[in-house]
């Protein structure tokens, strides 16, 4: 079984859980039930991809809000607030990328850049800005 913890752990709500064919569904269970009353974690079965859910679809959406907000001449507190009008976290894509981590940032965009095929939007975000 995997198990993702999204960064900071502490803030961060999503537990994503992988398992396999082989894997005993009470295992699952009990590490879900587990996990969500003693961790107060919101967990979530995907498969075992690259990013899984969570950096599939949340790298991507910060990647382009990050892109979209420069080209538009958006300081980073314009940025954070009108994205935190549309229901993303309070701190906004410039607050969130700082609250996962600005070290981790580069690492996730290089992993998902080199797993994901080259025609995925994402690439085509990361490639546009090399």
């Amino acid at each position: 079984m995997i198990t993702h913890f999204f960064n900071p752990p502490r803030y961060m709500r999503l537990l994503e859980m992988v398992s396999g064919p082989q894997t005993n569904p009470d295992l699952v269970a009990t590490l879900s039930r587990f996990a969500d009353i003693k961790l107060g974690k919101d967990c979530i079965t995907c498969k075992d991809t690259p990013g899984f859910i969570g950096n599939r679809i949340g790298i991507y959406w910060l990647q382009c809000g990050l892109l979209e907000a420069m080209a538009l001449g958006l300081t980073v507190e314009q940025a954070d607030a009108v994205m935190s009008a549309f229901g993303i976290p309070k701190t906004g894509i410039f607050g969130l990328i700082d609250l996962v981590g600005l070290d981790l940032i580069p690492h996730i965009l290089t992993s998902m850049k080199l797993a994901l095929p080259h025609k995925m939007p994402f690439n085509r975000s990361v490639n546009s800005q090399t």
